[in-house]
Protein backbone atom coordinates (compact mmCIF):
# COMPACT_ATOMS: atom_id res chain seq x y z
CA UNK A 1 0.00 0.00 0.00
CA UNK A 2 1.37 2.92 -1.10
CA UNK A 3 1.28 6.94 0.79
CA UNK A 4 -1.90 8.09 -1.50
CA UNK A 5 -3.80 5.44 -0.87
CA UNK A 6 -3.09 5.40 2.99
CA UNK A 7 -3.93 9.31 3.12
CA UNK A 8 -7.42 8.44 0.83
CA UNK A 9 -8.10 6.00 3.18
CA UNK A 10 -7.05 8.42 6.10
CA UNK A 11 -9.09 11.20 4.24
CA UNK A 12 -12.57 9.28 3.69
CA UNK A 13 -12.03 7.75 7.63
CA UNK A 14 -11.82 11.85 9.03
CA UNK A 15 -14.83 12.78 7.03
CA UNK A 16 -16.44 9.81 8.14
CA UNK A 17 -16.05 10.91 11.80
CA UNK A 18 -16.79 14.46 10.95
CA UNK A 19 -20.33 13.67 9.61
CA UNK A 20 -21.29 11.26 12.30
CA UNK A 21 -20.58 14.01 14.61
CA UNK A 22 -22.54 15.91 13.08
CA UNK A 23 -25.43 13.89 12.83
CA UNK A 24 -24.67 13.58 16.79
CA UNK A 25 -25.14 16.76 17.20
CA UNK A 26 -27.91 17.66 15.04
CA UNK A 27 -29.67 14.57 16.83
CA UNK A 28 -29.12 16.22 20.44
CA UNK A 29 -30.22 19.39 19.26
CA UNK A 30 -33.52 17.90 18.35
CA UNK A 31 -33.75 16.35 21.52
CA UNK A 32 -33.33 19.83 23.41
CA UNK A 33 -36.05 21.46 21.02
CA UNK A 34 -38.27 18.52 21.26
CA UNK A 35 -37.63 19.02 25.65
CA UNK A 36 -37.96 22.68 25.02
CA UNK A 37 -41.34 22.25 23.79
CA UNK A 38 -42.61 19.44 26.08
CA UNK A 39 -41.58 21.76 28.76
CA UNK A 40 -43.70 25.49 27.13
CA UNK A 41 -46.34 22.91 27.25
CA UNK A 42 -46.40 21.91 30.95
CA UNK A 43 -45.75 25.45 32.08
CA UNK A 44 -48.89 26.84 29.59
CA UNK A 45 -50.74 23.70 31.76
CA UNK A 46 -49.47 25.14 35.18
CA UNK A 47 -50.22 28.63 33.98
CA UNK A 48 -53.92 27.65 33.54
CA UNK A 49 -54.56 25.90 36.13
CA UNK A 50 -53.42 28.68 38.38
CA UNK A 51 -56.02 31.12 36.55
CA UNK A 52 -58.55 28.86 36.89
CA UNK A 53 -57.29 28.73 40.56
CA UNK A 54 -57.07 32.94 40.84
CA UNK A 55 -61.00 32.91 39.32
CA UNK A 56 -61.82 30.69 41.84
CA UNK A 57 -60.34 32.30 44.86
CA UNK A 58 -61.87 35.87 43.55
CA UNK A 59 -65.39 34.05 42.86
CA UNK A 60 -65.29 32.85 46.65
CA UNK A 61 -64.16 35.66 47.95
CA UNK A 62 -67.09 37.97 46.02
CA UNK A 63 -69.93 35.67 47.22
CA UNK A 64 -68.18 35.93 50.99
CA UNK A 65 -68.20 39.57 50.89
CA UNK A 66 -71.90 39.81 49.73
CA UNK A 67 -74.36 40.71 52.00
Amino acid sequence: MDYDQLLVEFNVGVARQTCLSSEEWLSLKEAEVMEAIRLCGQVSTVEATEAARVAELNSLKEQTMAP
